[in-house]
């Protein structure tokens, strides 16, 4: 066979070449893995920082174990990937704070959970804001992206190494 100068041969050339076209989809699967991995870390962390006392607020029941915390991975490749992070209403409420006044200008009856007998009328009742859950996941998105970052450059060297040795 007749080289040309400058030609180059590649041992297992079909194998890498498969690898090459393999890359963006082995991508798409590791930095969704550690995606979803970030925000679940970020969500793991509000959690014990923020709803089990200060600097947040102590709560009970579904509200201490996070189930008004939500988490999502989107995307269907790499052009779209994403992450959605959000808090219900309920933590809404105490991210920003809210007073609450009665709509005729009256007082407000205060009572037990349900229709216990009433303990208090005041005017208004306010609700500072205690929660800092924009500020965490601000803080801490920086290491998550470059996580997946690194992911996806571990992918790329995964996939090609494997083409190299035939094994694609």
């Amino acid at each position: 066979m007749q080289l040309a100068a400058g030609a180059m041969i590649v041992e297992n050339g079909a194998s890498f070449v498969k690898a090459i076209l393999n890359t963006p989809k082995v991508q798409l699967r590791y930095m969704r893995q550690e995606l979803g991995r970030g925000v679940k870390r970020i969500r793991k962390r509000f959690i014990q920082t923020q709803l089990h006392g200060a600097p947040g607020i102590h709560a009970t029941g579904r509200l201490s174990k996070g189930k008004n915390i939500f988490t999502h991975v989107q995307g269907d490749a790499l052009a779209t990937l994403g992450a959605k992070i959000g808090i219900s209403r309920i933590l809404h409420v105490h991210e920003v704070g809210l007073t609450i006044v009665s709509k005729k200008g009256g007082m407000l009856a205060l009572h037990e959970k349900g229709r216990g007998p009433i303990f208090a009328r005041v005017p208004k009742v306010v609700i500072p804001a205690r929660l800092s859950f924009r500020a965490q996941v601000a803080t801490e998105s920086p290491e998550v992206l470059r996580k997946v970052a690194d992911a996806g450059s571990r992918a790329t060297e995964v996939t090609l190494r494997q083409g190299l040795l035939g094994m694609v």
